[in-house]
């Protein structure tokens, strides 16, 4: 283990108060979890997570870049949720690059 429990623990703690609609402190807790592991990916998706949901996507992408950047070969923590991220952000938040482009598994 590299010394991700606390991370981990406050990023399930977050997805568990998302759940039960406590928003702010679903937020602060994530952001705690990054505060304890700032190295492990899994606290940026679980915040990258949350923020998409909330529709603050520019942020959401950011996370899940951060998460990319600690574990560039990790797919399930970055390369998938960024890839949910961009097919379901409106086009319009996502610059000039992307909206060149289809979203994955999405027809012009």
């Amino acid at each position: 283990m590299r010394g991700d429990a606390g991370g981990d623990a406050f990023s399930n703690l977050g997805t568990l108060q998302m759940a039960r609609g406590d928003l702010q402190q679903a937020e602060a807790t994530f952001r705690k979890a990054i505060t304890l592991s700032p190295d492990a990916p899994m606290p940026w998706v679980a915040l990258a997570n949350f923020l998409w949901a909330r529709e603050r996507f520019a942020e959401a992408e950011a996370c899940l870049v951060k998460a990319r950047q600690l574990a560039p070969n990790d797919l399930v923590a970055a390369r998938t949720s960024r890839g949910a991220v961009l097919a379901l952000t409106p086009r319009s938040d996502r610059g000039p690059a992307s909206a060149a482009r289809p979203a994955p598994g999405r027809r012009r």
